[in-house]
């Protein structure tokens, strides 16, 4: 998985033969059980009978695809769907509205982290392999990023394989595990990316702009991750993972296309 600058801003995948429609519902995989900020409970809805009006979005005539924008009421998920009858795949993605600007303070790197962790097991399939087994078995891909102010994850995958690659896909943002043993073996991979950043001479001159920050702004922490920094994986680390992602990963926050 990335974490960088000069990722793209967005990715607009494509749903293929799936009709907005279709999608829409499946988007309950996606909102279903996610958290409101703050709230005790978790909340169970029907997608299709509970979103907002769809309002329409502007597209050059030349454009042959479909497009539809919804909100839905209950817990604010924002969704935009693409129709492609001619794309050869179909594609999800999920941005959401949080990144290394919100790291707690004793664990640099820790949104990173949890981007990395998310594809290692969740509750209904426990597996560490078995997101990217599916995906792969079905002619897809998968990657996600992390900047400053958002995390992405984007996928593609055959045709066949949409409506499960979706349910699994969800997981990651209702119930993900955090398994102390792959939390301190996936440490390995991300301080492997910042002993890679080392010499990369963008990123030196980021660092450098970034070490005039003021002390207290969050534009002066360091945000890839390290052994260090994340305290080795240890309990400490699981726990405040688990915390950033029930505080960061809502509905609110995410915005599905």
């Amino acid at each position: 998985r990335e974490s960088g600058l000069n990722m793209p801003a967005c990715w607009c995948c494509r749903a293929g033969a799936v009709s907005p429609v279709r999608l829409a519902a499946l988007c309950a995989t996606l909102v279903l059980l996610a958290p409101l900020p703050h709230a005790e409970a978790r909340l169970l809805f029907k997608a299709e009978a509970d979103h907002k009006a769809s309002s329409v979005v502007k597209k050059p005539l030349t454009d042959h695809r479909k497009f539809e924008s919804v909100t839905f009421t209950k817990n604010g998920l924002k969704v935009l769907v693409v129709e492609d009858k001619r794309a050869a795949k179909a594609g999800f993605s999920v941005a959401v509205e949080a990144g290394s600007f919100y790291d707690p303070v004793a664990f640099p790197g820790l949104a990173h982290f949890c981007e990395h962790l998310l594809f290692l097991g969740t509750k209904k399939y426990p597996d560490e392999a078995s997101f990217d087994d599916f995906m792969s078995l079905h002619d897809g891909n998968t990657n996600a990023y992390t900047e400053q102010e958002k995390t992405v994850y984007y996928n593609e995958v055959g045709h066949a394989g949409f409506e499960e690659g979706m349910d699994r896909f969800a997981q990651f943002f209702i119930a993900p595990l955090f398994k102390q043993d792959l939390v301190g073996r996936e440490l390995n991979a991300v301080n492997s990316e910042h002993e890679k950043n080392k010499p990369d001479q963008g990123r030196r001159i980021w660092e450098m702009l970034r070490s005039t920050a003021r002390n207290d702004s969050v534009l002066s922490r360091f945000y890839t991750g390290t052994t260090e920094s994340l305290h080795h994986g240890d309990a400490s680390a699981v726990a405040a993972l688990r915390k950033y992602h029930d505080a960061n990963y809502c509905a609110p926050r995410m915005n599905l296309v």
